[in-house]
């Protein structure tokens, strides 16, 4: 899509760039930003997947 998608995780991050894909196994706690200004990115869930909002990963 556009811009560079940032997904923090407990021990990390990822980078997704467009026409990139990552799937985060249910349960995982993560956090998603735009490395820039601003991405535009598709997310694709369950239909009732449950989200819990919390602070953010620690960061190493």
């Amino acid at each position: 899509m556009e811009g560079v998608l940032v997904i923090e995780f407990d021990d990390g991050e990822a980078r997704l760039w467009a026409r990139q894909m990552l799937t985060v196994p249910a349960g995982v706690k993560h956090r998603t930003r735009p490395a820039g200004k601003r991405s535009v990115n598709l997310t694709v869930e369950k239909k009732n997947a449950h989200t819990v909002f919390c602070d953010a990963p620690a960061r190493g």
